[in-house]
């Protein structure tokens, strides 16, 4: 699952926050009282997401 924390908390420990989402690998999903919420992905994992779901969408024909 993912870790969560209010957009306070992101606020004030952004820093942190960063630090622990990258050496963790794991997504923080920011929780907004009055908008949707938000994901802090390192910006390497999401650069994975991209190149392997571009892999699905655009298989490579052999």
């Amino acid at each position: 699952m993912f870790n969560q924390t209010n957009l306070t908390n992101a606020r004030d420990n952004l820093a942190e926050i960063c630090a622990q989402v990258v050496a963790d690998r794991e997504v923080m999903i920011i929780i907004q009282p009055d908008g949707e919420n938000v994901a802090l992905i390192a910006a390497d994992e999401l650069a994975n997401l991209f190149k392997t779901t571009s892999h699905f969408l655009h298989p490579t024909v052999f």
